[in-house]
């Protein structure tokens, strides 16, 4: 598969796509994001007006990889999978899950293949929130806690466990309040996605601290909507003070014990929280471990 000058996920601004969406709009890839870095988004606007998100992937990776048809083959299943889990979760009405509009794909070869899935247009998530508002009251955070743990409750009541709870995954809209986003890492009961082997499927940064030793639990619910407390839990600590649960405690480990799993992004999650810290800069070259 040849070399792209520009991916063509990255290439779509201005195309018509079926259905009547036409794409505006890439949207730039925050700094402060953890995740999502294998696919593109951007504004789409309907004919009536109307704008959503949409979020595209490609192969080119899958070119750099040494067997580039097992790549290939584990993209189009995530991809299915996710497609699969939206429509079950639109058609059940889960409504604090984000909803998919619409999916499809554009491109006449695998060189130039788009897969996309088109989802509702937030106004931001609970991350982009906390770092613009001067002040965000009580009754704000715990309405988003609410809707959060409405919203895993519902995933639940399906048989999807989300296992990726984390403030850039809890979308916010002005007139509902908060959702769920992005199923690309969940766990459903009847389906063997490629990510379903993994010890830790989510972000190794706010991953539950049992995976992190390797600890994996053999009985389902207790691995995978035990993840899904742990996670709800973790964004209570989050709202309130600007840190997620697993840098806390990771912070305060002996650095004769540090996290077996995580490698660069466990220890890249600590020194984020040790910049931002208020302690004393000399105990902050304790808070990440050396592996």
């Amino acid at each position: 598969m040849a070399a792209h000058a520009i991916s063509p996920s990255k290439n779509l601004t201005g195309m018509l796509l079926p259905g009547g969406w036409k794409v505006i709009q890439l949207v730039p890839k925050n700094p402060r994001a953890t995740g999502g870095w294998f696919s593109q988004g951007y504004i789409v606007q309907a004919e009536n007006g109307g704008k959503a998100f949409l979020k595209a992937i490609d192969y080119e990776d899958a070119a750099a990889a040494p067997d580039p048809a097992l790549q290939i083959k584990a993209m189009t299943d995530t991809y299915v999978f996710e497609r699969e889990l939206l429509s079950k979760c639109r058609d059940s009405n889960l409504d604090r899950v984000v909803r998919a509009i619409a999916s499809g794909n554009v491109g006449s070869s695998p060189n130039d293949l788009v897969l996309y899935l088109i989802f509702e247009l937030a106004d931001g998530d609970v991350r982009q929130h906390l770092f613009a508002a001067h002040q965000i009251d009580l009754a704000w955070r715990l309405r988003v806690l609410h809707q959060t743990a409405t919203g895993l409750r519902q995933l639940h009541s399906q048989g999807i466990a989300h296992q990726d709870i984390k403030p850039s995954n809890i979308l916010v809209f002005a007139r509902v309040g908060s959702k769920i986003a992005d199923l690309g890492r969940a766990a459903a009961v009847g389906y063997n996605p490629p990510h379903d082997g993994f010890e830790v499927p989510g972000d190794h940064g706010y991953a539950s601290p049992e995976l992190l030793y390797h600890l994996v639990l053999p009985d389902w619910k207790a691995r995978r909507l035990g993840c899904d407390l742990y996670l709800l839990g973790s964004m209570i600590v989050y709202l309130f003070t600007g840190h997620g649960m697993t840098p806390l405690l990771v912070r305060h480990l002996s650095p004769v014990h540090p996290p077996a799993s995580g490698g660069d992004r466990m220890r890249m999650s600590c020194r984020t929280f040790a910049t931002r810290s208020t302690t004393r800069s000399t105990s902050s070259r304790q808070v990440c471990p050396s592996t």
